[in-house]
């Protein structure tokens, strides 16, 4: 039986090295996903020029030619349901096998459900202007209250998936709560690197980033909050053992980030 640790030992750098290089991967392939489905959707309905421009720190869109106003709220979903569903099929594929190094894919329904949600949010705070979810409120004439209903429960989902991968960073319920805080917060990590580089080269999306930071901070501690709580009903959903953290599983999961950031801003 696993005993409380303390918070700060090599077992916990692991941890943290892990989830962070892991959320990085995900994030930064949710945004390709993202971006992409945007481009299939205006291929869809015969808008031409289209281009993809993702930057993992920054700001990252899809721009096209031809802009028909009428399937605005079609091509506007498309980005992030294409993501979600995306992600959906490859982290439950990989599920059988869970282990600390498939964690970059593992995560990544969890990271898009999440991050999705949140926009849907966002998007209807920013109300009239026509962002991905602004387009179907507004042209499609959606209800606001619908879109914020999807937005919960993408986020209830995508906290699932995130709760439920906790056993593979290391991380027991048993754990003191500041050292599951720590490891589960290192996804703040990818936001203050994107701080850091929009505060000197992209100054017009510093607040955003800044939001993402601090959201990431308070989200986290939420969900360690009630890890604890909820334990028995993760377990019952899909029982995995906590498992130690390999060099190479942090190898693997930080190798994969910088290869994935090498990629968006080379191709992308």
């Amino acid at each position: 039986m696993n005993q409380p640790s303390k918070i700060l030992n090599l077992s916990t750098l692991k941890s943290i090295l892990l989830v962070f290089g892991a959320y990085t991967f995900s994030y930064c392939l949710g945004l390709i996903f993202h971006e992409t489905g945007h481009a299939l959707a205006y291929t869809i309905v015969g808008v031409t020029d289209i281009e993809i421009h993702v930057h993992p720190f920054a700001l990252s869109y899809c721009s096209h030619g031809y802009r028909p106003t009428e399937v605005l709220p079609f091509t506007g979903s498309m980005g992030p349901l294409f993501n979600v569903v995306c992600a959906t099929i490859v982290s439950l594929s990989l599920w059988r096998i869970r282990n600390p190094k498939l964690l970059p894919l593992l995560m990544w329904a969890g990271t898009a459900y999440i991050a999705e949600g949140v926009a849907m949010f966002i998007d209807i705070a920013g109300l009239p202007i026509l962002t991905d979810w602004g387009k179907v409120i507004i042209i499609g004439g959606v209800s606001p209250v619908i879109i914020g209903i999807m937005g919960s429960v993408f986020i209830i989902i995508g906290s699932v998936f995130m709760l439920l991968l906790l056993p593979l960073e290391n991380v027991s319920h048993r754990d003191l709560f500041w050292k599951r805080y720590l490891i589960t917060t290192s996804i703040s990590f990818y936001f203050l690197l994107s701080v850091i580089y929009t505060s000197i080269f992209a100054l017009f999306v510093l607040d955003n980033r800044l939001i993402a930071f601090f959201s990431t901070i308070v989200f986290n501690l939420l969900l360690t909050a009630i890890y604890k709580p909820i334990f028995p009903f993760l377990d019952r959903l899909s029982h995995t053992e906590t498992t130690p953290i390999s060099r190479s599983a942090i190898i693997i999961t930080l190798g994969s980030a910088l290869g994935i950031i090498i990629i968006v801003l080379v191709f992308f």
